[in-house]
């Protein structure tokens, strides 16, 4: 989810940035896949007339995009961010170097 938003949002001018961004943090966000729907045709109908090709893909493409919406609301930041899977690697790398260089 983080990298759609990114790379929607750099292609978007940035007069227009602010408020697409709040329109897409209403579907991620949404409380169920329902709401996240709703938020879907509200965001297509709001941003396709100026970029049609960013509201095409997010609609093409909102079956994976709200997959996450069918987990428990626990877990789901760890579904839709990478972060967490970021930081482990960080952390084996640096813990790796320290062994390699006791050998």
């Amino acid at each position: 989810m983080v990298h759609a938003v990114r790379d929607a949002l750099a292609k978007v001018r940035r007069v227009d940035r602010e408020a697409m961004a709040q329109d897409m943090k209403r579907i991620y966000r949404a409380d169920t896949l329902k709401e996240a729907r709703e938020a879907l045709e509200t965001f297509e109908r709001a941003w396709a007339q100026k970029y049609p090709k960013i509201v095409s893909r997010w609609v093409e493409k909102s079956y994976a995009l709200l997959e996450f919406l069918d987990h428990p609301k626990a877990i789901r930041s760890y579904i839709c961010t990478t972060n967490q899977l970021k930081r482990l690697m960080k952390e084996v790398k640096r813990r790796v170097k320290v062994v390699e260089k006791l050998l």
